[in-house]
Order: C-alpha cells, then sequence, then structure tokens
C-alpha cells in the first residue's frame, strides 16, 4: 500500500514533498495511474497527500490531482487495505519521535483526546453529524489516557469515508463562521455559493490571517479533494 494512515496536516514541508517525490519516482511513473485506478486506499493516500501540499502551496500537483479525484468516488473498498489500529499508533508514535515544536508540520501532534478531537471535527462533521455529536461527548466523558490512540483509530478510518455533498456544505458553513467578519460574503449569501467557493473563501481568508483554530483543522484540505467530484 502506497502512502501513511494518518492526516498527511502532520507532515512538515519537507517530509510532504519527499512523499510526493516517492510516489513521482522515475521508475514508477508509467504505472501510477494504473495503480490509482484500481486501488481505493492509495488513491485516498495520493489525493489527501496532494491537498495537503496544495494548500501549503509546496509545488505544483493539479495535473495528477484532478485525474485522480474524478475516479476515486467510483472505486471500491478493498479488504487488503484495510490497516490495523496498530499501524496507526506507530505512525503517529514515530512522528511524535521525530518532531520537535519547530520541525512539526500544520498540525500540532495532539497531546490528548480533546486536541486530538478537535483538529478532526469538522471532517467527521462532513461525514456524519451524528457521529460527530457522539464522539463530542465521550471525549468529553472518557478521561483514560490511552483513549487516544482508539480515538486516532477511530479517526483516521472515518476520514476515509466519502462525505456527501449536503455534509461538506455544513462543516464550510461553520467553518465560515470563524472568518465571517473578514469575508466581503454576507450569511445570507453563503447558501448560494458553491462548494469550491465557499472552500476557496476560507481557505483565502484562513492563510491570510492565520486563524490559528481553521489552521489545526485537518478538513481546511482534506475537504478539498471531495468538493472536485460533485462539481
Amino acid at each position: 500500500m502506497l502512502g501513511y494512515r494518518i492526516s498527511y496536516a502532520y507532515f512538515n514541508d519537507k517530509d510532504l514533498i519527499n512523499i510526493y517525490e516517492y510516489y513521482m519516482q522515475e521508475n514508477f511513473m508509467d504505472d501510477i495511474i494504473e495503480v490509482l485506478n484500481m486501488y481505493y486506499e492509495s488513491a485516498y493516500s495520493f489525493l489527501a497527500l496532494c491537498s495537503e501540499i496544495r494548500l501549503r502551496k509546496l509545488m505544483q500537483v493539479d495535473d495528477m490531482y484532478y485525474e485522480v479525484a474524478k475516479i476515486i468516488k467510483d472505486l471500491q473498498k478493498a479488504d487488503e487495505f484495510e490497516f490495523k489500529a496498530s499501524d496507526i499508533y506507530s505512525e503517529m508514535k514515530f512522528l511524535r519521535d521525530t518532531y520537535t515544536k519547530s520541525t512539526a508540520g500544520r498540525l500540532k501532534i495532539p497531546k490528548n483526546t480533546q486536541e486530538l478531537w478537535a483538529q478532526h471535527k469538522y471532517s467527521i462533521m462532513a461525514r456524519d453529524y451524528n457521529l460527530y455529536k457522539s464522539i463530542g461527548i465521550r471525549v468529553g466523558k472518557n478521561k483514560n489516557p490511552f483513549y487516544i490512540d482508539e480515538l486516532l483509530y477511530l479517526l483516521s478510518k472515518e476520514l476515509r469515508t466519502i462525505p456527501k455533498e449536503g455534509g461538506i456544505r455544513n462543516a464550510l458553513q461553520h467553518m465560515w463562521g470563524y472568518i465571517s467578519k473578514y469575508s466581503m460574503i454576507k450569511k445570507s449569501e453563503v447558501n448560494n455559493l458553491s462548494l469550491t467557493s465557499l472552500y476557496h473563501e476560507i481557505r483565502k481568508h484562513t492563510l491570510a490571517r492565520k486563524q490559528e483554530y481553521l489552521m489545526q483543522q485537518t478538513a481546511l484540505s482534506e475537504l478539498e479533494m471531495w468538493i472536485q467530484g460533485y462539481e
């Protein structure tokens, strides 16, 4: 399987570029589209990687990105690409042991379940609002320090669920609230925007104003890859 299971938002710029270059290495280039067209997990991982690279404007990835985005919703998840909880624990432990505060990626390495949940909440809202509410309640009640590993596994698997158009719009509308005071768009006009326009408005002001809460959201990059399939 290609790529990582945890969000690429945790990786720093250098590592994102290295991972992308691995995909693009010469001995793999001839087969990449065929591979990505066959396997959902590989296509998902590639798009998630490209979405984070595009958000940070690290390099040009548009041609491959749009081609894979067109087909991912038609792919079937394969059992052989189901990952184990131990896989994702190991990845987060590696980043926790490797990165310092100054070398970390866009998302801070979470110290507890509250921080981990706060980073993923709009991605989950876009997919299942009832699950979003349920996890929020569980995180508030569960004080077990080991619950963070269980939650990381649950969130990482849920991010591989294809969000519906209405779910994406709901999450984006909530995110827009954090940048609304900077936006020229009136609240009454938000519902009339396309998903792409609303997403770009949020991204533009989040990056320009360095809006900390939204900068710490997985949704700020990963929702873009699904929007492509609806517009």
